[in-house]
């Protein structure tokens, strides 16, 4: 009689498993091939700009780094043809120091050799928590830069969290698949980012940045808003650290480093002076600045920028990122034959003059670009 309490053979396949392991294998690469329509706006920025690098480094002889003011507001085609050297822009929409600090590094790491580079911190980028960045941190890093990061900040689940988000597409694009699936319950149809062409057409034409056109915007604020109205602000520490490691990175190869300090809104500005948020921002540079030669602040908060040279409180549009980058420009063609022993350095850029800005693209006129193409292909295919 044959015993059925008898233990199975040993060494057998645990064939669950190896279909559970498959079938994780299939999704995550399924989802790997629509990583981008199952993107952010972001995460697809983010992408784009990191595997521009390697493209654009060794040419590049003045770099850009920072946030969206600096990615929308400071125009590397007006640099180039004020200061006759090639330029980029590696700014990352939302980007913290340590987003900065490591592009930064991969510029130098894929053979670029800047004369001189540009870089903004926007305060509300300064004072989040550094896992702010979490989902789009990978897009740009490698793990070992995760790992050095969730080092610095002595945090092992972070680090946990981002090789998660590095090495899982499912994981990565978790709140974006839960919203498609919602979307389809629902019959909607999910967001497919087409925006994305747009904007890396812009990107293209504008060696990195992103302008905007004129909207109708007429500068009203949310006094209370706390993004841009913190009423106790301060720097993280782990941000701060990252700011010091990318300037003595620029001084141990002797790059100048412009801290751009953009303008903003004037009601923005009124109200951030009103509650002293930007007198604790301004004590913050002059600390930091004040201890490394070779960075100097360029001002334009109060430069009196128009209304109509903004989209929202803090952001330029492309007329009033001309106007910005031209006076910019002034500041680091001066600023490249001095030496660079001095501290302390702060120029306030001149009052806000409009110029004319036709020769850089705006992404409505990237728009129609992209519809006349699509318009001239349909009619060929007739």
């Amino acid at each position: 009689m044959m015993d059925e309490t008898r233990p199975t053979k040993r060494g057998a396949w645990p064939l669950g498993l190896i279909g559970m392991l498959a079938l994780v294998a299939l999704t995550e690469r399924y989802i790997s091939k629509r990583d981008t329509d199952l993107g952010t706006m972001y995460s697809i920025e983010w992408r784009m700009t990191g595997e521009a690098v390697k493209r654009q480094a060794p040419l590049a002889k003045i770099c850009c780094f920072g946030t969206s003011l600096t990615r929308m507001g400071v125009a590397p085609r007006v640099l180039e043809a004020e200061l006759g050297k090639p330029t980029y822009n590696f700014a990352l929409s939302g980007g913290q120091p340590f987003a900065s600090y490591t592009m930064f590094s991969h510029v130098l790491s894929a053979g670029g050799k800047p004369e001189a580079i540009v870089v903004e911190f926007k305060w509300s980028a300064l004072g989040v928590d550094y896992a702010w960045n979490e989902r789009v941190l990978p897009e740009m890093a490698t793990l070992g830069d995760l790992a050095g990061f969730a080092f610095t900040a002595r945090d092992p689940i972070f680090f946990a969290r981002l090789f998660l988000v590095s090495k899982f597409h499912s994981y990565r694009c978790r709140e974006e698949i839960r919203a498609n699936i919602l979307a389809a319950i629902h019959g909607k149809e999910p967001k497919r980012n087409h925006e994305r062409a747009i904007m890396a057409r812009n990107a293209l034409v504008n060696k990195g940045a992103n302008h905007s056109p004129k909207n109708d915007f007429k500068g009203a604020i949310n006094p209370d808003e706390p993004y841009l109205f913190p009423k106790d602000w301060k720097c993280h520490p782990i941000s701060e650290l990252y700011i010091h490691r990318m300037f003595d990175l620029a001084a141990s190869r002797n790059i100048p480093v412009f801290w751009l300090l953009p303008p903003v809104a004037p009601q923005t500005l009124a109200r951030r002076i009103e509650i002293g948020a930007e007198d604790r921002f301004t004590d913050f540079i002059k600390s930091v600045s004040g201890k490394h030669p070779g960075v100097t602040v360029v001002d334009a908060r109060y430069s009196k920028f128009a209304v109509d040279a903004f989209i929202d409180t803090t952001h330029l549009n492309r007329d009033g990122a001309v106007a910005l980058t031209t006076a910019l420009a002034k500041t680091i063609g001066e600023g490249l034959g001095m030496p660079r022993s001095t501290t302390g350095l702060w120029v306030s850029l001149p009052d806000y003059r409009p110029l004319d800005a036709s020769k850089v693209e705006d992404m409505g006129q990237t728009l129609a670009s992209l519809w006349k193409e699509k318009e001239l292909a349909r009619k060929a295919r007739r």
